[in-house]
């Protein structure tokens, strides 16, 4: 009985844990720019390739319900918009800007982009407060 009862306990905080959920976008620009500012907040690692492109890699992460994430995607919430300006490649996600709540809680997502960069490419970091 005791064993019964640790079991369902067991069980019951199984299924009480929220898993993680990530999914990724992927976004290929070509350019003739030799610089690229990125102007979102989020973890960046920059590595850099042999093509003429620049291919920038979002991984999202959320500790909601899938179909939640799939929802904003499918909204556009992490569309990638870019500008060129002043031989610079401007790249930002303008509806990261709007704050979202589920259930009346923030909703938090965790952001990292890879951008892979030609080797003659620099980046310009820019960070704004969301």
């Amino acid at each position: 009985m005791k064993n019964l009862i640790l079991f369902l306990l067991f069980f019951v905080k199984i299924s009480t844990i929220q898993s993680q959920i990530t999914k990724t976008i992927v976004k290929n620009i070509v350019t003739q720019t030799n610089n690229i500012e990125v102007a979102f907040n989020c973890e960046k690692e920059i590595k850099y390739w042999d093509k003429d492109q620049v291919k920038l890699v979002l991984d999202i992460t959320v500790n909601k319900k899938e179909q939640i994430l799939s929802a904003l995607i499918k909204l556009g919430r992490y569309s990638f918009m870019e500008t060129t300006d002043d031989n610079t490649l401007y790249v930002h996600i303008p509806k990261l800007e709007h704050h979202i709540f589920v259930a009346g809680l923030p909703f938090e997502e965790k952001l990292y982009l890879t951008i892979w960069l030609p080797k003659n490419m620099e980046i310009k970091s820019k960070q704004i407060t969301l």
